[in-house]
């Protein structure tokens, strides 16, 4: 099994509505400080932004790197100041929050908020870092003839930002990546040159034709920033590739010119020119004639004339040979008579050889519309021990405490909950007897789906209460093969959105499997869904036959690796290292899924432009000093440290709800029920008026009976969904009495489940299971 490697993620940040001076002249900067997760280490400062003057709306340009590992909960203390004195070294504090690098990762748009108590909101956004030291563009400006926007005895002070445009909540917001020093009292500034990332630059788009703001500001003596104009452009139209022709632009405000600003340099790599014929062949050199002979550094000759910093997961088309540069082009113009260069007909060249596809990661999935589902199989056996007798496995300790089952489910479950937008997850068992019957697949409750960990928690304990036989073997075939299926389906649904769907499935047993081979098979056949089983071993017993899991997946040629096997007592005391051992390889497992079906990612479709805001929760005081020199430490950071490696308690999560005492409440009512399965897809118009949650009866094509459906997230009056035919029908009885539960016929496994009625199915009327 490979090592999980982790991942380097950049952060940015920006606030709003600041609680700062009246009279505009608070400068907002932010010191960004990475917490401990072990009470032995203390804080890290990362570094701090520069002050932005004039304004308590602040969005500042740097960005911070931070390595992330999925299994790893990452935080980091963001504490905003206000800079009254930058020779003295004061500042005053305006606000705290800590953010944790998953739950930003999870969220809508790579994007969480939180509002501070001193007041204002922060937000920050987390994105992977893909650049190396080298994709860096230097950038010269200089304006003339700007007007100015100070009052008539004083003269603008200018300086320029330049942003990008990036996805925030579903909608593009230009965001600024580069701020410049300010030129005092001068309307005709030259700036001084800068380096920007070029990536930072391409913004979401990730191309040389991403759009770019170039927008100029005015510092009044105030302390107040007065825009000044901007114009809107691309990457690659802002490069400059002869510096005695700077290019220009007009800078405009309110459909008026106000000046005129001249791009004096902009060029990859910092200070060299764009010499050799990759770079030439990017940025849209002019063609020249098949067979005209060129000269070309020898060192060169490799180069397959693609683009320096190509799009994203697309094939990209190599320039023709009737493209390729002519005699007069700029390829030339800087080479000399010298050994360094040969001279070759183009025309005799072989066919051009289109490059390989990048290959997308874990984070472009992620940050996509790629949801991952947890569902859970969990281990009834009679090896267990009896649940009522302390010491055995299942035992539930009055004291709070969770048991091993209970601590395994929290801490994956934690973890892949950020990932998840719905929060439900589907929980099966095996090895109980029901009815006089072994079961290797059943559900817990009466949902296969409970909402979030603490709906686990609570059903798990609930479920000892209905009289159950533990029994045996230890066979989880058939829940693997389910998820599977469910997997399968869950996926095909997706991409009908756009969007993806990944299962983790989370198999907690005692012991070792009993059919080898069979659990062989069933991994086999699980390796063509989007599906990921880690399978932890819970208690004392002999685990040394699972191994075969591991070099199972290592030994068939050509397989995906989709298996991961841990032993719970090498983590009994420290839930991050279960968590990262777990959980580490499934960013692997996930990329080589849909990179391996030629599924990229996309974009995500959720609409609307609303972040959820958070209060902040976790307030920390450092005690930030900063000397006169710029010097940072912390005084005291007591309250600072996250221990990560203790497991929570069952107060965390047992809070009983409403839904599941009213479903306690109604178990007397039992009886058996018709049911069908069909697997086709079908599409239902939302009615002028409907909304998201609004239940519609629909005919099943198939079956010609009604059923009761709701209408998704995110569609609205006039939009069509598709229903999934691959669910199984049931029929409600003549005789329906509220919160009446029927025994149905599993179609795939025959096993009986016990299902609850919906709220509003009329008798004799059918509803939906999903599979």
């Amino acid at each position: 099994m490979e090592e999980a490697s982790g991942i380097c993620v950049r952060l940015e940040l920006h606030a709003s509505k600041l609680k700062g001076s009246k009279f505009g002249k608070s400068a907002p900067f932010a010191v960004v400080t990475l917490l401990s997760s072990d009470p032995r280490d203390a804080p890290v400062i990362l570094g701090r932004t520069k002050a932005v003057p004039g304004t308590l709306n602040p969005h500042w340009t740097e960005a911070f790197q931070i390595d992330y590992e999925i299994g790893q909960e990452t935080r980091v203390n963001i504490g905003v100041y206000d800079e009254l004195s930058k020779k003295e070294g004061v500042n005053k504090p305006m606000g705290s929050a800590v953010f944790e690098i998953g739950d930003v990762l999870g969220a809508r748009g790579n994007t969480k908020a939180k509002k501070l108590r001193q007041g204002g909101t922060l937000f920050a956004r987390v994105t992977e870092y893909k650049a190396t030291t080298d994709d860096n563009i230097a950038i010269k400006l200089q304006g003339k003839g700007l007007t100015n926007t100070e009052r008539a005895w004083g003269i603008s002070n200018p300086f320029f930002e330049i942003s990008a445009k990036i996805q925030v909540a579903g909608s593009l917001v230009w965001h600024p990546v580069l701020r410049s020093e300010i030129v005092q009292s001068n309307l005709n500034p030259t700036w001084p040159k800068c380096l920007v990332p070029v990536e930072r630059l391409l913004g979401d788009a990730n191309n040389m034709d991403s759009p770019i703001l170039v927008s100029v500001y005015h510092l009044s003596q105030k302390g107040r920033c007065k825009p000044m104009g901007s114009f809107e452009t691309s990457v690659k139209d802002i490069l400059t590739e002869d510096l005695a022709s700077p290019k220009s632009f007009t800078l405009m405000r309110k459909n008026k010119s106000r000046g005129v600003i001249y791009v004096l340099e902009a060029m990859l790599g910092g200070n060299d020119r764009l010499n050799n014929a990759e770079e030439c062949a990017s940025f849209g050199q002019p063609a020249g004639a098949v067979g005209q002979s060129h000269r070309i550094p020898s060192n060169d000759l490799h180069s397959s004339f693609t683009s320096q910093v190509p799009s994203p997961y697309v094939i990209h088309e190599n320039l023709a040979n009737d493209q390729i540069l002519d005699s007069k082009s700029s390829l030339t113009s800087n080479l000399t008579d010298d050994d360094s260069c040969t001279e070759i007909s183009l025309g005799d060249l072989p066919p051009p050889i289109t490059p390989p596809m990048m290959k997308p990661s874990f984070l472009d999935y992620i940050s996509g519309s790629c949801e991952l589902k947890l569902s859970i199989a969990i281990d009834f056996t009679g090896s267990n021990g009896d649940p009522r007798q302390p010491g055995t496995l299942h035992y539930v300790h009055p004291n709070g405490q969770l048991n091993a089952y209970e601590k395994a489910m929290t801490a994956v479950g934690s973890i892949i909950a950020k990932y998840d937008s719905r929060k439900m997850h589907a929980v099966l068992g095996f090895g109980a007897k029901f009815e006089g019957e072994v079961r290797h697949c059943f559900q817990i409750s009466n949902s296969l789906y409970l909402n979030g960990v603490d709906g686990v928690i609570d059903a798990y304990r609930s479920f000892f209460r209905r009289g159950i036989t533990m029994s045996g073997p230890t066979v989880f075939t058939e829940c693997i093969d389910y998820v599977a299926a469910l997997a399968r389906t869950e996926q095909e649904i997706a991409e009908r959105s756009t969007s993806q769907a990944y299962q983790i499935l989370l198999i907690l047993t005692d012991g070792a499997v009993t059919d080898i081979q069979q659990t062989r098979k069933s991994l086999e056949n699980a390796r063509d869904a989007p599906l990921s089983v880690v399978i932890v071993g819970i208690g004392g017993a002999d685990f040394s036959a699972m191994k075969f899991l591991d070099e199972f997946q290592e030994s068939v040629a050509g397989g995906r690796d989709i298996c991961t096997f841990v032993e719970f007592s090498c983590f009994a005391d420290n839930r991050s290292a279960l968590s990262k051992a777990t959980l580490g390889q499934i960013p692997k497992q996930l990329v080589d899924y849909f990179y391996g079906k030629g599924i990229l990612p996309s974009l995500s479709t959720e609409g609307g432009s609303n972040l959820a805001l958070d209060p902040d929760d976790c307030d920390v005081d450092l005690n930030l000093r900063i000397d006169t020199s710029g010097r940072m430490s912390l005084d005291n950071y007591q309250g600072a440290v996250f221990d990560d490696t203790k497991y929570d308690t069952a107060s965390s999560f047992t809070q009983r709800s409403k839904e599941s005492s009213s479903s306690q409440s109604a178990q007397g009512h039992v009886s058996d029920a018709p049911s069908s399965a069909t697997s086709a897809l079908f599409y239902v118009q939302v009615p002028e008026g409907g909304y998201s949650g609004m239940q519609l009866q629909v005919e099943n094509p198939a079956t010609r009976q009604t059923l009761l459906v709701a209408v998704p997230e995110n569609v609205g009056p006039g939009d069509r969904f598709g229903i999934p035919l691959n669910l199984y029908h049931v029929q409600a009885p003549h005789d329906l009495k509220p919160g009446m539960q029927l025994r149905v016929h599993h179609p795939i496994s025959r096993h009986m489940l016990l299902v609850t009625i919906p709220d509003g199915v009329q008798p004799g009327g059918w509803f939906s299971i999903p599979l």
